[in-house]
């Protein structure tokens, strides 16, 4: 009974936005002087649990944050929150091939989540190529490798008891695929990702395997002093048509 409500608790806590997706964002840089924000929604369907399949699907309903700076037209800074597992991080993406047609670009990031007991930090290298199809349409594939460590709790710490089976060391790799369809500053990126992760937990003989499919549904939109500039040029040529 207590491994099931464990289990259950992992799985309500980690599910909901530890493990969302990092295909919200595309391989191309937003550009210098520009800025990008998106909220993500993603569910996550444990495909298998200890080499078991296991059914269900879980939503997350409380929307991730995206923001990035486009510190160059090549690099940008960027920072991720997830309210639903009180995780935050920061990374840099850099777009180490850049042309009209295609864009790879690598995007480190570290994270923190202070979830009291269940607190962890992580170390995330997305590699992403997009390619741009049109003005409007693009794809991008991701490749990715994840790294969490849930280190030692003290004893006289609330719920250690509980988060002490959770402290170890999770490793993820996985892959993804989205598409890009977007006007000069709005955009939705629906996106399909999986990941499969090892898990060592505290007492656990074993590793744990664990494979999860996500869906994910990103809006965001894209401004600045260029687009502000683009704006208002769009509504003196809309205020002449008239």
């Amino acid at each position: 009974m207590r491994g099931s409500i464990l289990f259950l608790l992992s799985v309500s806590t980690l599910t909901t936005g530890c493990f969302s997706t990092r295909l919200t964002q595309t391989a191309e840089p937003v550009g210098e002087g520009l800025s990008e924000l998106s909220f993500s929604m993603n569910s996550t369907q444990i495909t298998s649990f200890a080499g078991e399949e296991v059914g269900g699907v879980w939503p997350n309903l409380i929307p991730n944050v995206h923001y990035a700076l486009g510190l160059s037209d090549t690099m940008d800074f960027f920072g991720n929150v997830s309210a639903a597992s009180w995780y935050g991080e920061l990374g840099v993406k850099l777009a180490l091939v850049h042309s009209e047609s295609g864009t790879f670009s690598v995007a480190p990031s570290v994270g923190l989540s202070p979830l009291g007991p269940l607190a962890s930090t992580r170390t995330n290298l997305p590699l992403l190529y997009t390619h741009r199809v049109s003005d409007k349409v693009a794809l991008t594939a991701m490749g990715e490798v994840t790294y969490r460590h849930r280190g030692d709790v003290s004893a006289t710490e609330s719920g250690a008891d509980i988060a002490g089976t959770f402290q170890g060391n999770t490793l993820g790799i996985g892959g993804g695929l989205g598409v890009e369809i977007r006007n000069r500053n709005f955009y939705v990126r629906p996106a399909l990702t999986y990941t499969h992760y090892n898990a060592s937990f505290a007492g656990a003989e074993d590793e744990q395997q664990l494979g999860l499919a996500q869906v994910a549904f990103t809006i965001g939109r894209i401004g600045g002093k260029t687009g502000a500039q683009l704006d208002r040029i769009e509504q003196k040529l809309d205020a002449m048509n008239e």
